[in-house]
């Protein structure tokens, strides 16, 4: 039994491994044939460009890897590993990997390639720093990773625990969406809100498009919660060709791309105008806005169930199923506790997201600067 590492077990990410298959020898695919050790550096050389780069841990000593990667094995009384691993990472090297692809629907390059590659070698002891510094900008990132996915987990487990449980430990009861307290009602989304359709201006006219109005397309959920997005219109494109849906609607993409593990809805914290592919539903005052939100995120695999096909293939999520859709309505003070876990729950994720994009930026801009000597590394700095 060995550790196997594929190419796709390489994420251009984070420039780790992320995944080793356990498999027998007689198991084992054709190109499991390259043995790694602790300290190897691995470069893919299919589609290189990709940056599939990684260091291989300890805990991978004399596993396996696919022949779809270049192992470089470093003589470490001349070059350090991470620096050798950095390099891999640069624009110049990966630019001239780029250069030497062969092949149009499966461009690699050859090992040869990689090999015959120049190297820029500062003394060893600069090396080690420069690793030591990119080495502890790396650490930062994924410790933020780590608490994404701890608060993320985390999220989840709570969502399932409150929406079927409720704060307040009573009895429950079944209905319709599963077990909920026996104080809370079900009720259509229908009973307890309002909706709006939206609508494009036309692009033919540049002055719809130069206002400060946001108007959101499916491109702009990535958020539970949109303060602005990238498109404005004016208040002549909101005339000709839109709707604007009040602060604290909740949006929903109805049609496109609808996945069941992320079926894509955000609250608007702003006044916003919305595209044809979303709905606005806004909320009456027998339920909170922000509760709303996260009993859709909770119930989305049940709402997802409802999407269908148009005659053109277009996954649609119908009207009619969006204003039938049944949500738990508790009383007003327990939507808001609930609600509230979650937003603060939201605020925690936007930091640690902001925090490792931040951190992100700064290996990139080091990577620059370091590795081809523009910024020097001295005995006493970064200590």
């Amino acid at each position: 039994m060995f550790q196997y590492v594929d190419v796709s077990g390489v994420s251009n990410e984070s420039f780790r491994i992320t995944e080793a298959t356990p498999l027998k020898g007689k198991d084992a695919p054709s190109r499991a044939r390259k043995e790694i050790l602790e300290d190897d550096v691995l470069f893919a050389t299919v589609r290189p460009t990709l940056k599939r780069v990684a260091l291989v841990p300890k805990e991978l000593h004399g596993q396996i890897a696919s022949t779809g990667y270049s192992v470089l094995r470093s003589d470490k009384s001349k070059v350090e590993p991470r620096y050798l691993y950095a390099h891999l990472l640069t624009d110049g090297f990966i630019a001239r990997m780029g250069s030497l692809e062969r092949g149009a629907g499966y461009p690699a390059v050859r090992e040869s390639d990689v090999l015959g590659s120049p190297l820029p070698l500062p003394p060893l002891p600069e090396q080690q720093r420069i690793a030591q510094v990119l080495s502890t900008v790396q650490e930062a990132i994924a410790q933020q990773e780590r608490l994404i996915r701890t608060t993320t987990e985390l999220k989840q487990a709570l969502m399932q625990k409150l929406f079927t449980e409720g704060l307040r430990g009573e009895a429950l009861k079944e209905t319709e969406i599963g077990r909920v307290p026996e104080s809370w009602e079900v009720v259509a989304l229908r009973d307890v809100c309002d909706f709006q359709s939206g609508g494009t201006p036309s692009k033919q006219r540049p002055e719809y498009w130069d206002g400060a109005i946001p108007w959101v397309s499916p491109k702009d959920m990535k958020r539970p919660r949109l303060t602005d997005v990238v498109d404005h219109i004016s208040e002549e494109g909101l005339e000709a060709g839109s709707r604007l849906a009040p602060a604290g609607s909740v949006l929903i993409v109805i049609r496109g791309m609808i996945l069941a593990k992320d079926v894509p809805v955000a609250i608007a914290e702003v006044p916003m105008a919305i595209n044809q592919d979303m709905k606005a539903i806004i909320p009456g005052d027998r339920i909170v806005a922000d509760f709303l939100l996260y009993a859709l995120v909770a119930y989305k695999e049940k709402l997802f169930h409802k999407v269908g096909r148009s005659a053109h293939g277009t996954m649609t999520l119908m009207s009619e199923e969006i204003f039938s859709f049944q949500v738990p309505l508790p009383p007003l003070e327990v939507q808001s506790q609930i609600a509230d876990v979650f937003k603060n729950m939201d605020l925690k994720l936007e930091l640690h997201a902001r925090r490792r994009d931040e951190l992100k930026d700064l290996f990139r801009t080091l990577l620059h600067e370091l590795m081809p000597g523009k910024v020097r590394v001295g005995e006493h700095q970064f200590t």
